[in-house]
């Protein structure tokens, strides 16, 4: 049986796909997480359950929605399970209304039901059953989904919900939600500024407490070590082998384990306020803002899972119906610090011991983004994007999830680690261990090109040119070549802030340079990585010949 998940957006469809399947696909309380319809198998049967971006009515007015519209209508299913947020039902029966048309079996599922008593809910979805003879369960009874019988199960196909809403909504237990927060969170006067705040303190709270547990997993990591060393040793393998395990694979990974409490902290934080509903707020904050310079409000989303990976920030710009301003929030998205990114700034601000370093830097950023937004005005027509949003009911967060999603994104992390970091690993230990003239093929391949970056790192760069090269197969490279082939401590001061700026605005990873491509085409892809190059040799050599003056 193939099952497909309908309803409004932020109605709760994402929650109840990874409930009964148990994957793992992005939630998030604000409209446009889901870009394209996913598919999974519920746990311990054959049903296939299909996830579809929300809508509001069978008449879409964006490309998520076109998407959902499409599959309903030339596709094949057996059943529809109608998501329907019991706060906003009266909007919500409109769809429901249109549902019916598609002669379809339809079973309806309350979410956002924790502001009722059971006694309310029983009879909320009495009511449904017997106006709409339509079966009603809640979103903690899913888990029976199982059991519901679609070939015995029959409804009248076609009501005009719009003569019944009305008497419908009144027999129905609804709770008013007047939400005080919104005064203050949608002040134009405090709301973006607490925001900024907000958002500094997720970023400080999560390095300060990832710094005390820095010399724990440091401890842990050097344990470790010791014991396999010890362990290859008693093997008696060879001296050349047990190097490279040592000082090539286990150094390059253990560096970035280190930044693994830190990046967890920030990730559950950031976490809550997807789950509670400040990010539309957030969205409709920045409306008028980023119209001003040629975007959307609905860029903000893209931004905020770009502090992830770029590779899902890119993939969430497809929310954005209009072309030219989908692409240059494709372009701006790449400047966002990944978790990828995020470790290299911690570890030089550590390192220089600079404590309001990261605030500089996200300053930076912002003001780049903004000046840069403004030139692709030049290059595109700017257009105003007239964004249709709904700003959803305050929740809870729901703490065991954002915990999962945590863990779910960390373990994402090291799987980077596992792949592309070993990899490299071992051939940065191969070619700095391959020797001519008791210098190593790592250090001519490093100085034949390290005139590139001589203007911003000076002489003596052939390190630093290259953790530059390994960083554009995954940035997380970066940091784990410079723990395998130097320190620190051989670099100045001005060498290390240009070296991280230019880390922070350069041409991006391989992989967002692939999802690129596809969203933008091979030409626009070349000349805004051409661009961006020169952004970041610009502001680097600047940092750098401004420090030494």
């Amino acid at each position: 049986m193939k099952i497909v998940l309908v309803g409004n957006q932020n109605s709760g469809k994402t929650t109840i796909f990874n409930s009964l399947t148990g994957l793992n696909e992005k939630i998030g309380n604000w409209s446009g997480v889901t870009v394209d319809y996913c598919n999974g198998k519920i746990e311990n049967t054959n049903n296939m359950l299909v996830d579809l971006p929300g809508i509001y009515s069978l008449s879409p007015y964006s490309i998520d929605e076109e998407i959902t519209v499409n599959y309903l209508n030339n596709y094949d299913y057996d059943l529809i399970i109608n998501v329907i947020d019991i706060n906003v039902i009266e909007r919500s029966l409109i769809l429901t209304y249109e549902l019916l048309k598609l002669n379809k079996p339809i079973l309806i599922i309350f979410t956002h039901t924790d502001k009722y008593n059971q006694n309310d809910l029983i009879m909320n979805k009495k009511v449904i059953n017997e106006e709409l003879k339509l079966k009603v369960i809640e979103i903690d009874d899913i888990i029976n989904i199982n059991n519901f019988n679609i070939k015995s199960y029959e409804h009248n196909n076609y009501i005009n919900i719009f003569n019944n809403i009305d008497k419908i909504i009144k027999k129905m237990k609804i709770k008013n939600n007047t939400n005080y927060l919104d005064k203050l969170f949608l002040n134009r006067l405090i709301g973006i500024p607490l925001f900024l705040v907000i958002m500094l303190f997720i970023y400080l709270f999560s390095i300060y407490v990832g710094n005390y547990t820095n010399n724990f997993v440091d401890n842990m990591i050097q344990f470790i070590s010791n014991g396999i060393l010890l362990l290859l040793n008693r093997l008696g393998l060879y001296k050349w082998l047990v190097s490279l395990m040592i000082d090539g694979i286990l150094k390059g990974i253990s560096v970035l384990i280190c930044f693994i409490p830190q990046l967890f902290i920030m990730f559950f934080l950031i976490e809550i306020l997807n789950q509670t509903g400040y990010i539309s707020r957030i969205a409709y904050l920045f409306y008028v803002f980023f119209n001003r310079i040629g975007l959307s409000g609905t860029s903000i989303i893209p931004f905020i899972c770009a502090t992830n990976c770029s590779v899902p920030g890119i993939m969430q710009s497809r929310i954005i119906e209009n072309k030219n301003i989908r692409e240059k929030t494709i372009v701006l998205t790449t400047f966002i610090p990944c978790s990828a990114k995020i470790p290299i700034i911690i570890m030089i601000s550590n390192y220089l011991n600079i404590k309001y370093l990261i605030i500089i830097i996200y300053v930076l950023i912002i003001i780049i983004m903004i000046i840069y937004a403004l030139i692709l005005n030049k290059i595109y027509k700017k257009d105003i994007d007239y964004m249709i949003m709904e700003l959803p009911n305050y929740q809870l967060p729901n703490i065991k999830y954002i915990f999962k999603e945590s863990i779910f994104k960390i373990k994402d992390f090291i799987k980077k680690i596992t792949s592309i970091i070993i990899i490299s690993s071992i051939i940065l230990w191969l070619v700095l261990n391959i020797t001519f003239n008791n210098y190593s093929l790592l250090f001519y391949i490093g100085n034949y090109l390290s005139f590139i970056f001589y203007p911003f790192l000076g002489s003596n760069n052939w390190i630093l040119s290259i953790s530059i090269l390994e960083g554009l197969i995954s940035r997380e490279n970066v940091i784990s070549s410079l723990n395998i082939i130097g320190n620190l401590n051989m670099f100045g001061y001005n060498t290390l802030l240009s070296f991280l700026i230019f880390n922070l605005f350069s041409i991006p990873c391989f992989n967002t340079i692939i999802i690129m491509r596809q969203e933008l085409g091979i030409f626009k892809l070349i000349i805004y990585l051409f661009f961006q190059f020169v952004i970041a040799f610009i502001l680097s050599t600047l940092i750098y010949r401004l420090g030494i003056l």
